[in-house]
């Protein structure tokens, strides 16, 4: 702590609060209103502790405290010219500091415009000191290449040396360009909070609620700040991702040794293929505890999933991570004791740059289990998924039984391009409710004069089907399908489900149908052996562990966590048991009255369970860790 100034000693709040916000507390925000609120906010804190109107001082002076600026961008590398010894920063430093202390209480206005600008001085000579040191550095770095001595130096070394000089040259040249700290371009953090830096290496604690948005949204993020982002050579960047990932880098790089850095941000990184990077870099870092809350609105404008997360600048000291996994009816207001309610302590392990889940340690173990002993579904190469169709404009491609018949009846060659086509609903576990819809399947390429009654029809929508398809006009006719490479895939025998469902249903088709994006599909060969492993409990357990939740009970059965299922890899003779009861199980479900009919999916179910004991025994399971999976399920 900080000795009391001689002159108040006293040990109120006020005097509490307005130590700690002139010697402890720093902020960058890179909008100016959001800089002034923090502002006025700090000073409201003082006032409500001071009880006598008339000693309330003025707002304490925070220009060089709470500043603005694009945090993320660091323009100069000071961080190695901190950790020199070097007299003549140092002493730089020191007179930077006394001066910002010394605006700190000014009240006068004039008197503070003269401080301000004798900071501005100092700030710009430590900036133009600090490049001026990083252009002779890079000199000194092409003077390194040209003095080495190669014994047999051939063209490719000495292009390679030119290749290196142009580099450094470039980025002197950079450098030589940078402006002192403008106020949104850049934040130089080793100049603005030099202090910091000179003193401890780095803050004690960073704490922050990052902004949540996606790299690749160019309605806020242009390609000029998306180049500028990624020449910083962040390893959480990635051009999917959303830009709270860097700000976790950014953030774990200010502290200093031993230092604590907490964030409330978004857990989608935590499960999603754009946060593979940010999890591998976080696993590196001392993580200490998680708390993630999926089930609750945090924030009223974000509507995503949040997630607490503590980690250290210290050196990783023990094998467990204390996770909270907060579930609740929609409220926060009994967080402290759901918290208390809920502690786990789950070994490091899990955390790495595979999806993260927030369960206890033996379904985690489970977990670990099951990948390590697998192969994720999108490396199975007996199987090729695809999304069923887009067509752009449903009820115009997607007609009625009475439709169809109509067309048909007018025109009997219509039938041939008029396919029965599944929406999501009527895929159904291991069975496929009859369709009354069907797929006006007007190809690339199709001669549409020879089915004049479809045309006819179409017809009546031309306008709107040119509008859909303005932007594509030179590439299909109006009255065409979107492209797609994979129509011919519908004709094969397929596994098939719906792309959100509160349990995995999959089934199988030898009907040749077409299939809208409200489901998946997959062709290949060993279809039986896949649909067991799907419809398996294991696939559900796993599944419920880190598939993203979509309304209050659907699942999304598609996108990274599921290209990740564990698959058992075994040969086709050892696929065998499964087939047999798959094929035992079809014609039960494939029954016209199966859906209607207890008797029968009872008799499917238990079926199912065979499938489950064999699933169980190709992991190697133990009995604990079958009744943990079917507790789970």
């Amino acid at each position: 702590g900080h000795r009391q100034d001689a002159c108040d000693t006293t040990r109120t709040a006020y005097n509490f609060k307005r130590r700690c916000i002139e010697h402890s507390l720093y902020g960058v925000d890179i909008d100016p209103g959001a800089v002034e609120i923090a502002k006025l906010r700090l000073w409201l804190s003082l006032v409500v502790d001071e009880d006598e109107i008339e000693n309330i001082k003025p707002l304490p002076n925070l220009d060089y405290k709470i500043m603005q600026g694009n945090s993320l961008i660091e323009l100069l590398s000071t961080k190695s010219l901190v950790s020199s010894i070097d007299h003549r920063r140092t002493e730089l430093v020191k007179e930077l500091k006394k001066a910002k202390d010394e605006l700190f209480n000014i009240t006068i206005p004039t008197q503070k415009e003269n401080k301000r600008y004798e900071i501005d001085i100092l700030m710009k000579k430590l900036f133009e000191y600090d490049r001026d040191r990083q252009i002779k550095r890079l000199k000194g770095h092409i003077l390194a290449v040209k003095s080495q001595q190669r014994l047999f130096e051939d063209d490719k070394d000495k292009k390679e040396d030119e290749k290196k000089i142009r580099v450094i040259e470039s980025r002197i040249e950079e450098i030589k360009n940078i402006d002192a700290p403008g106020p949104t371009e850049h934040f130089e953090w080793y100049i603005n909070y030099s202090e910091i830096f000179q003193a401890k290496g780095g803050f004690d604690v960073v704490i922050a609620n990052p902004p949540y948005v996606q790299l690749q949204d160019k309605s806020k993020i242009t390609t000029i700040e998306l180049n500028k982002y990624k020449a910083q050579n962040f390893e959480t960047f990635e051009a999917s991702a959303d830009i709270y990932c860097l700000f976790y880098e950014k953030g774990s790089c200010i502290l200093k040794k031993g230092g604590f850095l907490i964030f409330i941000t978004s857990n989608r990184f935590c499960f999603t293929n754009y946060g593979k990077s940010a999890r591998q870099y976080l696993c590196k870092k001392n993580l200490h505890e998680i708390i993630n809350i999926n089930e609750i609105e945090v924030f009223e404008e974000a509507n995503v999933g949040t997630v607490i997360l503590s980690l250290s600048n210290s050196k990783i000291a023990n094998d467990y991570i204390t996770i909270i996994d907060y579930k609740s009816d929609n409220s926060i207001s009994n967080f402290e004791k759901i918290i208390n309610d809920n502690l786990e302590l789950v070994e490091r392990k899990h955390f790495t740059k595979k999806q993260w889940g927030f369960y206890s340690n033996n379904i985690l173990n489970i977990k670990h289990k099951l990948e390590n002993n697998s192969i994720p579904f999108k490396d199975i190469k007996d199987l090729k998924t695809n999304r069923g169709l887009t067509t752009g404009l449903n009820h115009v491609f997607i007609i009625d039984d009475i439709l169809s018949n109509i067309l048909i009846k007018e025109d009997h060659s219509a039938k041939e391009i008029i396919k029965p086509v599944l929406r999501g609903a009527n895929v159904k576990r291991w069975a496929i409710k009859p369709t009354n819809n069907y797929l006006i399947y007007t190809y690339t390429g199709i001669d549409i004069q020879k089915y004049p009654s479809v045309f006819n029809y179409l017809r009546q929508h031309e306008e709107e089907l040119r509008n859909v398809y303005e932007a594509r006009r030179a590439q299909k006719k109006w009255y065409e399908l979107r492209k797609c490479k994979y129509y011919n895939s519908f004709n094969l025998n397929k596994i098939i489900w719906t792309r959100l469902s509160n349990i995995n249903s999959f089934a199988i088709s030898n009907n040749k149908e077409f299939s809208v994006d409200s489901t998946s599909f997959a062709v290949g060969k060993n279809l039986e052996y896949y649909c067991a492993i799907l419809n398996s409990k294991i696939t559900f357990f796993y599944f419920k562990l880190g598939g993203v939740i979509w309304g209050k009970n659907g699942i999304k059965w598609f996108g990274d966590f599921f290209d990740n299922i564990p698959m058992p890899n075994i040969p086709k003779s050892k696929q065998k048991p499964f087939v047999e009861i798959v094929d035992t199980i079809l014609p039960i479900s494939q029954s016209d009255d199966y859906l209607q009919s207890s008797q029968k999916q009872v008799e499917v179910k238990a079926l199912e369970a065979e499938i489950d004991q064999l699933v169980y025994k190709l992991y190697d399971l133990t009995p604990e860790e079958i009744k943990i999976v079917e507790e789970n399920t």
